[in-house]
């Protein structure tokens, strides 16, 4: 039986990000790096306050996938900020880099770790191995996934574009209101 993770996020306040939204992006590779683009240049010092920040982990591109046949998704490329703004609020973007702050509640995620890039060959195939491990698991997961509302899902990247070997990346699933062992949230 493969390896499932149920992962409880839980903090004492929520968990802030910046987020880079593609509203209509066609691929996972092209919209992260459109995403992280932007991001990139916050990171860098394109706020109202030039402050510079130091890289976390992991780099999260979330997946709405469309479902009214269109090939489109929306694609949100997000960068945790750092502990420091757990308390305050970040320094504002410059506008033209079109970012939001997005926060998080705490909720319970279903994990599945994959090896090398994550690429358009290979997320939505990751994404079905960790609901086909839900659904399992999950009985009341099954009608959600059936009746295709169930859908959306992140990928976390831990290491940047020039590591090539040993790469880490997940596959999250927000399984909140669904029973799991360990995960009461």
């Amino acid at each position: 039986m493969e390896k499932l993770l149920l992962l409880v996020v839980t903090m004492a306040a929520t968990i802030s990000y910046l987020s880079a939204a593609l509203v209509h992006g066609t691929s996972f590779l092209n919209s992260t790096r459109d995403g992280f683009h932007r991001l990139y240049q916050y990171l860098h010092g394109a706020n109202l306050n030039s402050t510079h920040f130091s890289m976390t982990k992991p780099v999260l591109t979330s997946i709405s996938p469309s479902h009214h046949g269109s090939s489109s998704s929306l694609y949100t490329v997000r960068y945790y900020l750092p502990s420091e703004y757990k308390y305050k609020s970040p320094p504002q973007p410059s506008a033209e880099l079109n970012l939001q702050l997005d926060k998080w509640k705490s909720q319970c995620i279903a994990v599945r770790k994959f090896p090398g890039y994550a690429n358009d060959d290979n997320v939505e195939k990751e994404k079905d191995a960790l609901v086909s491990s839900l659904t399992k698991r999950l009985p009341a997961l099954m009608q959600a996934v059936e009746n295709n509302l169930y859908y959306n899902y992140s990928i976390a990247q831990y290491n940047a574009s020039k590591h090539r070997t040993g790469r880490i990346n997940e596959v999250w699933m927000d399984v909140s209101g669904f029973t799991a062992e360990g995960c009461l949230v």
